[in-house]
């Protein structure tokens, strides 16, 4: 149901995925290609690949990224908003269980840098 709930994305090289300053909404999972977070002075943070994930469902409402997620090549993205997963997983317990485990992994990167 997730995945069938979820907006696919390509972004060119050196594309936005998402921006510091935005109010963190959504959840994007790295499908295919690199993806590199960017500090608001233009450093690299770190570099995201396929099967990694940043956005968090657990940010508190108005939270803001403070790093930019900037497309390293050609990068592909499932993005899921928050509000539709917690829509989807409210009624499913193992759904629930799933996603948190799935989250619980990109926590790391959320917590450093909230992108």
């Amino acid at each position: 149901r997730l995945v069938m709930a979820a907006q696919p994305e390509i972004h060119p090289p050196g594309g936005a995925i998402a921006a510091s300053g935005q109010i963190i909404q959504e959840v994007f999972f790295i499908t295919d290609g690199e993806a590199r977070i960017i500090s608001g002075d233009g450093t690299a943070l770190c570099v995201l690949a396929a099967g990694e994930h940043f956005g968090s469902i657990n940010a508190k409402a108005g939270t803001t990224r403070s790093a930019s997620v900037i497309a390293d090549g050609y990068c592909s993205v499932l993005r899921l908003d928050r509000t539709q997963i917690k829509d989807l997983s409210e009624g499913d317990p193992k759904l629930r269980a799933a996603i948190r485990r799935v989250t619980k992994r990109g926590e790391r990167v959320n917590t450093q840098w909230k992108v």
